[in-house]
């Protein structure tokens, strides 16, 4: 009983620093965004010529990892129109993409189809799914099995 009651301990402590840990990362991806977006605003004034190809080069955090930041941030389900918007706010570089949009809502199908997000077709929204991590552990136990 005791060793039970030790190791739900420190799954919950574990989970705690997680969490804690993802909102940290959150926050940097924020931060880094802002930067990018500072440094291509000042490549607009200063290089002119050159923005499109030093645009390419300065983007740190993907569009995954933005669209999870955006998601755990608003905490909130959230439409690919919504989501456009976010990532405009904050700052991340959409100008590389042909039709950013499509690109937008490719993404969520593909992170819903892999079960990180649950996509609600009623209301055409996404959401993460609170418990990703431990499916992903849990799918991968699986796999050893």
């Amino acid at each position: 009983m005791s060793d039970e009651k030790q190791i739900l301990d420190t799954i919950s402590t574990l989970s705690a620093e997680l969490n804690e840990k993802v909102g940290q990362r959150d926050w940097l991806n924020y931060e880094i965004m802002e930067l990018e977006k500072n440094i291509r605003n000042l490549h607009v004034i200063y290089f002119k010529d050159t923005l499109v190809a030093e645009g390419k080069k300065l983007t740190a955090v993907g569009l995954t990892e933005a669209i999870r930041t955006v998601l755990r941030r608003l905490g909130k389900p959230t439409t690919p129109a919504e989501m456009k918007s976010a990532l405009n706010i904050l700052g991340f570089d959409l100008g590389r993409f042909k039709n950013p949009s499509a690109v937008i809502h490719n993404t969520l199908l593909r992170m819903a189809k892999t079960g990180e997000l649950r996509h609600n077709k009623a209301n055409k929204t996404y959401a993460l799914l609170p418990n990703y991590y431990d499916a992903v552990l849990q799918a991968a136990g699986k796999v050893r099995k």
